[in-house]
């Protein structure tokens, strides 16, 4: 098995210590471990690395070999200067910098589309799977959203016991855990009723060339995460009521808080094969191809090894920079199985000239919804929290937000390497020289089991508002951004009064693009080069406060009192009346 000691005490064999009274860490010093939380931006360098390494390889290319034909430096420099702007103005999608900018404009209203290279299907053979495809960067998402309908009086949850279960090394579970509170349509203009839905989901994610073979192994492993967590939330949360979504109800979960739709129509989208941009493209890289050929020849380079350098440089155009070009060859056999729809056929994205923070959307031509976000960005020991007493502040306001929690669990050997610097001293040689140090596999997950896992957390809280409207003009727009703002102030005054150590940061121009994606699609692996959000590592104990279900949430959801009704597993009976229910779960059972 792997050692992770860096600095073993010299010993002739592995010392076996049975852990007595005042031996081992305590559980005090489990609870504290760190200096600070390790805090990190959800980014993948690597890919950015290599397109910069590429482009630069291909301009060097073109500058270099005009120089040793003609021998004229500067022209040899301009030429490869026009290539390069060309190059980002034809890919100018791939590019965070065009991204920001294009939020920039001088027209009052901006239109963005945060779904425009996502398409969405519903699985025919399993309708509670979602199918969440980026076909851009070729990252394809599967999950299963489970609501929960019943939360009981007077009994509390083992959260602790089910984020242990999912952490567990056979399992490794990643899951979303989502509070959205939104006024009930009809008491949007008065003020009034709320509801609140509480979610929690399961997602996988795979990579590369969409085809059947791997959407049918992506719903099968989704399908045994599914199984996994409502199996564990039947085990911990005792008396709750959790309900799996499928269809319809699956696509209105994802509206989150663009309320429900009864017919999600057929993605248009999805079906268009050729645009001006893909056009362009294709253009731009014949010419590229070209360009490099006719070079080549000039250079008396053999003709096999041209037809090689140009598949080589196809290939790194394709995987780099257009990857979108590969799904749309292989989607049309790809989605055979999926029912392609739109959840957001109905809604109008967009930002406000001089409101950076602010993502407006208007539904079905007569509501107005605005969007703020905060992000978790830092806090410290001891994480204390009391998120009962944020979520009554937030609801005694009447401000209608959304909470989402998105975790995934750590090896040992990740954790090890990323975040042993963040440790405190005592910690570090705990792991590292102690009696009970981690030497092996089997220490790291023992080490892990004691603190429920060690967690990748994405903290996302948003404010929201609603206004149903005639036209959409400015005064309706500033006069919604005013009380959106406001709410915004109190949401984060709530949450810096109840989160002690924790610290938010309001997420602006495409940072809040990303949060909002990360909101409604209820994972952060739909991209490619990452969402540039920030994360933290908690152990599943910190976690733990983090996606309580609270008391308080019980006024926004259906509660019952707790009663036990044991039924036999085998009843012979010549009459049938109905159906026993189990009320742990509140499902039928028997006959």
């Amino acid at each position: 098995m792997a050692s992770y000691s860096k600095k073993p005490p010299e010993v002739s064999k592995r010392q076996f210590i049975i852990e007595g009274e005042g031996e081992g860490p305590s559980a005090e010093e489990t609870a504290y471990i760190w200096r600070v939380n390790p805090s990190y931006r959800h980014v993948n360098n690597n890919i950015i690395i290599a397109r910069i390494i590429g482009l630069g390889v291909l301009i060097i290319f073109y500058i270099s070999t005009l120089y040793l034909l003609s021998s004229q430096l500067i022209t040899s420099l301009i030429v490869g200067m026009v290539i390069l702007i060309l190059f980002l103005l034809v890919f100018n999608d791939q590019l965070v910098f065009f991204k920001i900018l294009g939020l920039f404009s001088f027209r009052k209203i901006k239109k963005i589309d945060p779904f425009k290279n996502i398409v969405f299907g519903i699985s025919e053979h399993s309708p509670s799977t979602v199918l969440i495809s980026n076909k851009k960067e070729l990252v394809h998402t599967a999950l299963k959203l489970f609501r929960i309908e019943v939360i009981p009086e007077s009994v509390k949850a083992s959260t602790y016991y089910f984020i242990k279960a999912l952490s567990e090394y056979k399992n490794m579970i990643k899951f979303t855990y989502q509070i959205i509170q939104t006024p009930y349509y009809s008491q949007i203009s008065k003020g009034g009723s709320l509801r609140t839905d509480i979610y929690f989901c399961v997602f996988y994610t795979v990579k590369g060339l969409p085809s059947n073979n791997k959407f049918d192994r992506l719903r099968k492993k989704l399908d045994f995460l599914g199984h996994t967590l409502r199996s564990n939330f039947t085990g911990h949360f005792h008396h709750f009521k959790i309900v799996l979504l499928s269809g319809t109800a699956l696509i209105n979960g994802l509206r989150s808080y663009f309320f429900k739709t009864d017919s999600p129509l057929q993605d248009e989208r999805a079906s268009k094969k050729i645009t001006l941009n893909f056009i362009t493209k294709v253009i731009f890289c014949g010419g590229i191809i070209v360009f490099s050929s006719i070079l080549l020849g000039l250079l008396k380079i053999p003709f096999l090894f041209i037809l090689l350098i140009d598949l080589i440089v196809t290939i790194l155009l394709v995987f780099l920079w257009w990857r979108e070009s590969l799904y749309i060859i292989s989607r049309k056999s790809a989605l055979s199985k999926f029912i392609v729809v739109n959840p957001f056929y109905n809604t109008f994205f967009f930002k406000y000239r001089g409101i950076s923070d602010t993502i407006f959307a208007h539904i079905n031509n007569n509501l107005l919804v605005g969007i703020k976000m905060f992000s978790l960005a830092f806090t410290f020991p001891p994480s204390d929290c009391t998120k009962d007493s944020f979520i009554q502040s937030i609801m005694n306001h009447k401000i209608s937000f959304g909470y989402t929690s998105i975790n995934s669990p750590m090896l040992f050997s990740t954790f090890y390497d990323d975040n042993l610097k963040y440790l405190t001293e005592k910690e570090r040689y705990n792991i590292l020289n102690s009696h009970w140090r981690v030497q092996t596999t089997l220490d790291g997950i023992s080490w892990l089991a004691k603190r429920a896992g060690m967690w990748r957390t994405m903290l996302n809280i948003s404010a929201i508002e609603f206004k149903q409207i005639g036209s959409l003009d400015k005064n309706i727009i500033l006069d919604l951004e005013e009380k959106l703002a406001f709410n915004a102030k109190i949401l984060q005054s709530s949450f810096n009064s109840n989160f002690f150590n924790y610290r938010l940061v309001q997420l602006r121009r495409q940072k809040l693009i990303s949060g909002i994606m990360c909101e409604i699609l209820k994972n952060n692996e739909f991209t490619l080069t990452g969402t540039q959000l920030n994360y933290l590592v908690f152990q599943g104990s910190t976690l733990e406060y983090l996606i309580e279900v609270g008391s308080e949430l019980k006024k926004g959801v259906t509660t019952k009192l707790p009663s036990e009704f044991n039924t036999p597993l085998h009843l012979e009976n010549n009459i049938i009346m109905g159906n026993t229910i189990n009320t742990e779960v509140y499902e039928e059972e028997m006959p």
